[in-house]
């Protein structure tokens, strides 16, 4: 390099690293890693010193290192020069095994610094999903590394090149499930525990415990159904914590079901510190009992009226994700188990709207003649809007503004879908979600019989 008619030469160390810049966004290079045991610990050391650094500067003074710091360099380590010993036995070539080594590392390092720093720092899109969105892509990312560094270092055959990349990508995976992007560096529990809130300290056994208690006083709020009219008992379910969206959302739409259908027994679940404590959760558990209860106690099964009303991430197996936070494990809620809880209630109409990405495969499950269900998405489409940038989803807000057109929900949702595809289209989104819309022929009778908000658009 020259510098103002010096000849400035990158040391080693230098070297190295700007190679591996080179390799880790696959651009063609002629240079070779510099490849020495010293080199080997250097990089390595490099990389668990920037961790540290990274997390020094999240947390703050007064921490320690985690009573297993030393783990995490060992794992560093060993797994990747375990793999390249054999990758190089596999090409015959065992002087090499350090410098694919070296090699690696020095490549990885580019990778890993901008992941763990999303790792530390958590900034409001980073999720569970992405993480695991991330991972893969590391995975990929190795494997396709390797395979670059046994053609261009071993010069192996395809069949050498392919066990190569996957012998790397198995690396990555074990340093992904154990060690690999645990924190190392940890403020002082007194000062955490000072920072602490009533959700931080609260146990499964606690959690748990809590939620009878909860269910019956909101239950206490509802009012019974008289003979002769229909009534319709809303529950509204918020299951993704790690977002506020979702809780925000729900308690919109508790407000909008008061206002535009004039519906006052309404009983709400949703995950989120913030309302952990006075709400129940939405799980299955709890959305189980409430209907239980509704069908034992309030409501008169050939009149009245249950809308359950679902946010949340969605897939296209799982159904509804289903979060509240790492400590509290809690199971998803597929089409299966919404079909089955339904059923085991013994409620007969129903009204089921889902606000989720892929919530058209409930549909198959759900559908009978005494039941409407509406959804943001077809069984193959995302739905737009979950993200904490946004005060609700797309379909929602449309949902509602539609709503204050027509409170007939058939024609709503006609009216909502209109909006959506006009939104997704000016923004460029692109499949469209294409809400759907399945409507039983007695829940129309049934709604024509409904006073308290004018449902009359679904006569024929």
């Amino acid at each position: 390099m020259n510098l103002l008619g010096y000849d400035i030469r990158p040391n080693w160390f230098t070297h190295n690293l700007l190679c591996g810049l080179k390799i880790a966004l696959f651009i063609p290079t002629e240079q070779r890693i510099n490849a020495s045991w010293h080199a080997l610990v250097a990089i390595a050391v490099t990389l668990f010193a920037s961790q540290l650094v990274i997390e020094f500067i999240a947390e703050g003074v007064g921490g320690d290192l985690s009573w297993g710091w030393y783990r995490y360099p060992l794992m560093l380590f060993s797994v990747i020069l375990a793999a390249s010993y054999f990758i190089c036995a596999l090409t015959k070539k065992e002087s090499h095994i350090i410098e694919i080594a070296v090699a690696y590392y020095n490549s990885f390092f580019y990778i890993f610094v901008p992941f763990i720093t999303v790792y530390i720092i958590e900034p409001f899109w980073y999720n569970d999903q992405t993480y695991t969105f991330i991972s893969n892509m590391t995975l990929i990312w190795a494997f396709l590394i390797m395979f670059r560094l046994t053609s261009e270092y071993l010069e192996g055959s395809l069949p050498h090149l392919l066990l190569a990349g996957l012998i790397a990508s198995g690396a990555m995976y074990i340093m992904h499930s154990d060690y690999y992007f645990d924190r190392i560096y940890y403020v002082e529990e007194a000062q955490k525990e000072a920072e602490q809130t009533p959700f931080d300290t609260l146990t499964s056994e606690g959690l748990f415990a809590a939620q009878e208690d909860l269910r019956q006083t909101s239950m206490e709020t509802l009012t019974p159904s008289k003979p002769g009219q229909t009534d319709i008992y809303a529950l509204t379910f918020g299951s993704y914590a790690y977002q506020d969206i979702f809780m925000r959302e729900t308690l919109y739409i508790n407000g909008q079901l008061k206002e535009r259908l004039k519906i006052n027994n309404i009983l709400t679940m949703i995950n989120n510190e913030d309302t952990v404590l006075d709400t129940p959760i939405a799980n299955a558990t709890n959305l189980r009992a409430y209907l239980n209860d509704l069908a034992g106690d309030y409501m008169q099964p050939d009149e009245d009226i249950a809308l359950l009303y679902l946010t949340s991430h969605g897939g296209e197996t799982e159904g509804l994700s289903v979060e509240l936070n790492y400590r509290f494990s809690q199971n998803n809620l597929p089409p299966e188990t919404l079909a089955d809880i339904l059923d085991q209630s013994g409620i007969k109409n129903k009204i089921i709207i889902i606000s989720a990405c892929y919530s058209g495969t409930f549909i198959p499950h759900l559908q009978d003649e005494n039941t409407m269900i509406i959804t943001a998405a077809a069984s193959d489409r995302t739905s737009f809007g979950c993200s904490d940038e946004n005060d609700l989803t797309y379909f929602t807000q449309a949902f509602f503004e539609a709503l204050s057109e027509s409170t007939d929900l058939e024609a709503a949702f006609h009216l909502a879908k209109e909006k959506i595809e006009k939104r997704e289209a000016d923004e460029g989104l692109s499949p469209p979600s294409s809400p759907q819309i399945f409507v039983g022929e007695n829940i129309k009778s049934i709604l024509k019989n409904y006073s308290a908000a004018p449902l009359t658009a679904l006569e024929e």
